[in-house]
């Protein structure tokens, strides 16, 4: 069924996470997960490139879980424990200004950074397409938040998929995706995403070209 409500595929976990101590403790020691947050849910029997993964959110606290709140979410992938993704969508990373938002020449050198300590070999496969701002919003107690980020998106032409990472207030990572394949428009999973959550659209515009 097209537009399925993807919260509702597979298994939720609320509580009792021990059966996935090895990949929690693998999202931990790779993401930046703030020791401000708990982690509230997990989603397993779920796919992403036809693989298995599996999605850990973590919340300010486990009664704050909710769709379109704060969150920290990772997507990893069952077989090697291998991080396809993280968002980190707080009101601790929104910004009052895009002037405080890291430049082009400081988004570059911040990407760099982040493969060096997180992938070094995948960083010598990207091709960067483009830089510019990305903006998500949240909503905390009726309130929405504006997260903003500097993107730094790439093409993995031997992969032939696509990558990017968003840095944030403090210059801070607050959105990371790799292995995202694009037929006329994205055809990977948004498991990251909350719009994907709740109503299992996914976004189908072209790619920009290099700038």
């Amino acid at each position: 069924m097209e537009n399925e409500a993807k919260l509702s595929v597979g298994k939720l976990y609320h509580q009792d996470f021990s059966p996935f101590d090895e990949f929690i403790k693998a999202a931990e020691a790779k993401c930046p997960v703030s020791e401000n947050f708990v982690l509230a849910e997990i989603q397993d029997e779920i796919q992403q490139n036809q693989q298995d993964v599996l999605r850990l959110r973590y919340t300010r606290d486990a009664e704050a879980n909710q769709l379109y709140g704060e969150h920290f979410s990772v997507v990893i992938r069952k077989a090697d424990l291998y991080i396809l993704g993280f968002v980190n969508l707080t009101t601790d990373t929104a910004v009052d200004s895009s002037d405080l938002l890291p430049s082009r020449e400081e988004t570059k050198a911040l990407t760099k950074e982040f493969f060096e300590a997180f992938d070094s070999e995948y960083y010598q496969k990207l091709e960067n397409l483009w830089i510019d701002q990305h903006d998500e919003t949240i909503e905390v107690n009726g309130r929405k938040f504006t997260v903003s980020g500097t993107k730094y998106k790439c093409f993995i032409a031997e992969d032939d998929n696509y990558a990017w990472v968003v840095f944030g207030k403090d210059h801070q990572p607050i959105i990371f995706e790799r292995g995202i394949h694009w037929v006329s428009g994205r055809t990977t999973e948004k498991w990251l995403h909350d719009s994907y959550l709740e109503s299992g659209t996914l976004d189908l515009h072209p790619v920009r070209t290099k700038q």
